[in-house]
């Protein structure tokens, strides 16, 4: 990392074991990009050339996402508390973009948006947004977190909105945003009887998808004959149930997890670096199922570099949020490293077959540039609070129901959370003046 600095005469600020982290993950996913190629490089023509673009195309796309990340690490967090509303809004405009004839439709999935030769998927946007807005919605209102007009509502509409927007999408999209909001309502300190009525109300809209899904699966839209196969093909058990109308076999869905299961199970006898022999067979493997490849080349060892590195960056991140003084990057903070995180852990248990097949991959690892430079952003975003808090030496101590809504100043006055509101904006103001 010196060798780096020293020639582009940069200064990396913020946590450093969180810079590491990441310097470590692009050299994984360079190789692993490289190697696990194939199919999609055999499809080009010239399968070296091919899969030698690829890696051309993904370097650039690290070279990107560093940029962003560094620009945003070098800026004020708090600039983000007054953009929330927009990056919100700019999200629901992209997101509007793959109904307006500008989506594109991928297995089944209207995920990428083809704008002027551009391609991008507006939900790895919307993770981003909506983590923000439910952040900021929560630190305005720690004084009055149980009333539901001010806080739970709100953010149950912004999210059901964004929810309906991305249906076409894929299910696991809409249920990874849906389970980002609840996580950052509980890191938000909502009230447990709220907390159990949303489960409650989840529990059963689950239920009524899963019948929907299994008996009716034309009534779900375009995802439903691909939920209702995953759903069976992972638990064969429910096949009785279902009413079988979906246009994909099962034998199609069910391979993919097999030839990942088989890759993974090859890794007990590591093949080497690019002497994988499932990638030829596994489709996307140099995205949804990248995890399988990197056990089969470099044995569970990699694997286990790869689970240490996602637990040591959320580790760091619950560092950085308990010396924060505000709500707002303290949620901001957790929210952002367990998108990241609980996204990885998801690919993972897919690949291992502990999950149904659906489309997450890999952050910092897959092939994919839009998931990537979102990553990144949150990564800037976290080292620039990291950057804020890492001066103090103590920690700010804390309400007595264990909370964040009010610290004490060094000149002994309490901050509630509408002073650190009116704070947060006279800083902003105050340097777009200087």
């Amino acid at each position: 990392m010196k060798i780096l600095t020293d020639i582009f005469k940069i200064k990396l600020e913020g946590d450093k074991v969180i810079w590491r982290i990441f310097f470590i993950f692009a050299i994984l996913s360079l190789l692993a990009v490289y190697t696990a190629s194939y199919m999609k490089a055999s499809r080009g023509g010239g399968i070296d050339k091919a899969a030698f673009d690829m890696l051309i195309k993904h370097f650039v796309g690290f070279v990107i996402g560093f940029a962003v990340m560094y620009f945003v690490h070098k800026r004020d967090y708090r600039i983000i508390f007054r953009w929330s509303n927009i990056i919100l809004a700019v999200s629901f405009i992209l997101v509007l973009l793959l109904h307006m004839g500008f989506g594109v439709s991928k297995n089944e999935a209207v995920r990428w948006v083809n704008l002027y030769g551009l391609s991008f998927q507006p939900g790895e946007v919307a993770k981003f947004a909506l983590i923000v807005f439910i952040a900021k919605q929560l630190a305005m209102n720690q004084k009055d977190i149980g009333n539901k007009k001010k806080v739970l509502y709100p953010i149950a509409i912004v999210t059901f909105i964004m929810v309906a927007l991305l249906w076409k999408s894929g299910f696991s999209t809409v249920l990874f945003l849906i389970l980002i909001a609840f996580v950052m309502l509980i890191l938000g300190r909502l009230p447990w009887k709220q907390i159990f009525a949303i489960i409650g109300i989840g529990c059963a809209a689950g239920m009524i998808v899963l019948g929907l899904a299994l008996k009716s699966p034309d009534t779900l839209g375009n995802r439903g004959g691909t939920i209702q196969t995953r759903l069976t093909s992972f638990a064969p058990k429910l096949k009785p149930y279902a009413k079988i109308v979906t246009t994909l076999s099962d034998k199609e869905n069910s391979l993919q997890q097999d030839y990942a299961k088989t890759a993974v199970a090859l890794g007990k006898t590591p093949a080497g670096p690019g002497n994988s022999v499932m990638k030829k067979r596994v489709p996307e493997a140099e995205s949804d199922f990248i995890f399988s490849i990197i056990i089969e080349e470099y044995s569970a060892l990699a694997a286990l570099l790869l689970v240490g590195l996602y637990i040591a960056l959320l580790f760091r991140a619950g560092r950085i949020m308990q010396k924060c003084e505000y709500s707002f990057p303290a949620l901001l903070v957790m929210g952002l490293a367990f998108y990241i995180v609980f996204q990885a852990f998801i690919h993972m248990g897919i690949n291992v077959a502990l999950l149904p097949v659906t489309g997450q991959t890999l952050p910092f690892i897959s092939w994919g540039t839009t998931s990537l430079i979102v990553s990144c952003l949150s990564l800037g975003v976290i080292l620039s609070i990291s950057k804020e808090v890492q001066p103090q030496k103590a920690q700010p101590p804390k309400s007595p129901s264990g909370g964040l809504e009010e610290v004490k100043t060094p000149k002994g006055k309490k901050k509630t959370e509408e002073a650190e509101t009116e704070e947060i904006v006279e800083q902003i103001d105050n340097k777009t003046e200087d």
